[in-house]
C-alpha cells in the first residue's frame, strides 16, 4: 500500500471513532495543534484483497501544516465512499457489494461498506477519479451528503475488546 507518501501527511493523530453510514465514512480524530488548518486524507490501496470477503487496505493520513501549537482538538471528518463503490464495480461487476475497509486501529471487519443496486456508467472524468488513491474529506460540521440516500446519523465509537 502506498500509504507512506509524505505528500499526504505523516503527522500523528488519535483515531477516536469510525463509522460507515450510507456512502460515507466518518472518523473522529484528535491531534496536537490548534493554530493552523489540518487536513486528513483517506488513502486506499490500488487493489482489493480477496473475492468472497473483499477487503481494501486503507490509511488515514494527517497533514498538520507545521502547526506548532499544543492544544488537543477533536474533530470529525466525512469521506465519500462513492469512489470505492465505483472501483469495486469496475473489478467485480455491477450490482450489490460488500467491502471491509482495513484501517489501522479498527478491528478486522469493523468498517464494512455495503451497497446495493446498479448505477449508471461512469463518464471519463469519473473513471479517472476511480483510479485515484486519494479521497478528499469534508471537515466536520455542516455537511451535505452527496445523495438523499447517504446520511451520517451518528458517529458510533468503536471499543477495543
Amino acid at each position: 500500500m502506498a500509504g507512506g507518501d509524505a505528500a499526504w501527511g505523516d503527522d500523528d493523530y488519535v483515531l477516536n471513532c469510525a463509522a460507515i453510514t450510507g456512502d460515507t465514512l466518518t472518523v473522529s480524530v484528535s491531534y496536537a495543534g490548534g493554530c493552523r488548518a489540518h487536513a486528513f486524507t483517506l488513502v486506499i490501496a490500488a487493489s482489493f484483497i480477496g473475492s468472497s470477503q473483499v477487503r481494501l487496505p486503507t490509511v488515514l493520513r494527517h497533514e498538520a501544516n507545521g502547526d506548532p501549537c499544543e492544544a488537543f482538538p477533536t474533530e470529525s471528518y466525512v469521506f465519500d465512499l462513492a469512489l470505492v463503490r465505483a472501483r469495486y464495480r469496475a473489478v467485480y461487476g455491477p450490482g450489490p457489494g460488500r467491502v471491509a475497509l482495513q484501517l489501522d486501529g479498527v478491528p478486522v471487519d469493523g468498517l464494512v461498506y455495503e451497497f446495493t443496486g446498479r448505477v449508471a456508467s461512469l463518464n471519463r472524468e469519473a473513471r479517472r477519479s476511480v483510479e485515484s488513491l486519494r479521497i478528499a474529506a469534508w471537515p466536520g460540521g455542516p455537511y451535505t451528503p452527496p445523495s438523499s440516500q447517504s446520511s451520517v446519523s451518528a458517529l458510533h465509537c468503536l471499543t477495543s475488546g
